[in-house]
C-alpha cells in the first residue's frame, strides 16, 4: 500500500511539473517590462513609454546614462558608437589610416565630401536624422515601438521632438556647422 501511495504522489508531482512548465512556455517574459534589448536593438512596449523613457533618458548624466546603458545586457547606443569612432578619428595619422576609416564607418556617418579654402574637409557628422534619438538607437540608428520599427537613418520619427538637443547641437538654425572646442586645463 505504501509503494502505491508513494508511486501516486510521485505521478502527482509529475504531473504538477510539467503543467507548471506548460504555464511558462505560455507566459510573456516581458509582459510586466517597459523596454528590453532585441538583438542588440531597444524595443518600447508602446509610444507613451517611448516618450517617457525619451525624456528620462534624454535628462540623465553621463554616469546615469552610463549606468542605465551598463544595465541593459547587448545594447550600445548611437552615442556611444558616435564617441568610440570620434576617438579613434582622433588617433588617425595618415591620408592611408583616414580612407580606411572612412571605408571601416561609411553606412553609420556621412562624410564630408566639401573643401574649405581649397583643403579636404575632413569632417563627418552622424548618420540618423535626429540625433536627439542617439542615445536610444543602435548604431544602425533603429528601435521599435511596439511591433513596429523605426530606421532614424531614412525617416523622421517621432513628429514633434526637438530634431537636436540644445547641448548636443550640431549645426544652427540657418544650416551652418559649428565648431566645437573642448578646453582641457
Amino acid at each position: 500500500m505504501k509503494k502505491v501511495n508513494k508511486q501516486i504522489l510521485l505521478l502527482m508531482l509529475s504531473v504538477l511539473s510539467i503543467s507548471a512548465c506548460d504555464s511558462d512556455k505560455n507566459h510573456d517574459p516581458f509582459a510586466n517590462m517597459d523596454y528590453w534589448v532585441t538583438f542588440g536593438r531597444l524595443d518600447f512596449k508602446d509610444y507613451n513609454t517611448f516618450i517617457a523613457n525619451y525624456k528620462r533618458v534624454y535628462n540623465m548624466d553621463e554616469t546615469e546614462y552610463q549606468n542605465w546603458c551598463d544595465s541593459l545586457a547587448n545594447y550600445q547606443s548611437y552615442e556611444h558608437f558616435w564617441n568610440a569612432i570620434n576617438d579613434e578619428y582622433e588617433m588617425l595619422e595618415t591620408e592611408a589610416d583616414y580612407i580606411q576609416f572612412k571605408e571601416d564607418y561609411k553606412d553609420y556617418v556621412t562624410f564630408s565630401e566639401e573643401t574649405i579654402d581649397g583643403l579636404p574637409d575632413y569632417s563627418f557628422v552622424p548618420n540618423i536624422l535626429n540625433v536627439s534619438l542617439m542615445r536610444l538607437v543602435n548604431k544602425e540608428g533603429i528601435f521599435n515601438i511596439g511591433s513596429k520599427t523605426y530606421d532614424t537613418k531614412v525617416e523622421e520619427v517621432i513628429p514633434g521632438l526637438k530634431s537636436t538637443p540644445d547641448e548636443h547641437e550640431c549645426y544652427k538654425r540657418d544650416g551652418k556647422r559649428k565648431m566645437w572646442v573642448r578646453i582641457v586645463s
